[in-house]
């Protein structure tokens, strides 16, 4: 067991050694065995096919996805207020540094956007469930008339627009996007609108 396991991460830095290099569209069986030093046979068992690795790689590499496998629901839907507040920042300002340190993170999302691939229609509807999942859980026992799902919509899209936008701009409706501080103050804002969410949000008592 140790050496498959083993194996699939050498197979799965092999598929990120390419994109690096060439784009997802840059990704074979032939290149992706020949950079993890394996045969093919070893891929396809482990994986099923180029789909089924591919698969496996972009969810590894989803920012929503993780977060829903990390964070405890159970635990965030009893949390209090204060801490669902910090939690909810803690959480989209991870998306953002995630996201604009991390240039697989952006591939992936400009293949989602551009493809209309199986494997990125699978990842956007367990990503989709997942971000849900979250945003249920942290407004679980509270009551409010704010419409919190569009605005934690508009927020995670805002993180990932951006982002995105940072690698052909350097500015966005007068922010820096190719400077510290105007990530600080795209980081700040966030604090600003969650603060306001959970400002209006109160707890439910039976």
């Amino acid at each position: 067991m140790k050496d498959r396991t083993e194996t699939e991460k050498r197979i799965l830095d092999a598929v990120t050694a390419v994109v690096l290099a060439d784009g997802i569209k840059g990704l074979g069986i032939n290149r992706i065995a020949g950079k993890a030093d394996c045969s093919k046979v070893l891929i396809y068992r482990y994986f099923g096919d180029l789909d089924g690795l591919l698969a496996r790689w972009a969810e590894d590499n989803n920012y929503w996805i993780r977060q829903g496998q990390m964070i405890d629901l159970n635990a965030l839907s009893d949390a209090a207020i204060e801490d669902k507040k910090r939690i909810a920042a803690d959480v989209f300002k991870g998306q953002l540094n995630e996201v604009r340190s991390g240039e697989i993170m952006r591939e992936l999302l400009r293949w989602q956007l551009s493809e209309d691939h199986p494997v990125c229609k699978a990842m956007m509807a367990r990503a989709e469930e997942r971000g849900l999942s979250i945003t249920r859980a942290m407004l679980k026992n509270t009551k409010t008339d704010l419409d919190v799902e569009a605005l934690i919509a508009l927020i995670a899209g805002g993180i990932f627009y951006l982002t995105l936008s940072a690698d052909y701009a350097p500015v966005f409706n007068g922010v820096a996007l190719d400077s510290e501080n105007g990530w600080e103050r795209i980081e700040k804002a966030i604090d600003q609108i969650i603060d306001m969410i959970f400002t209006q949000i109160k707890e439910k008592r039976e």
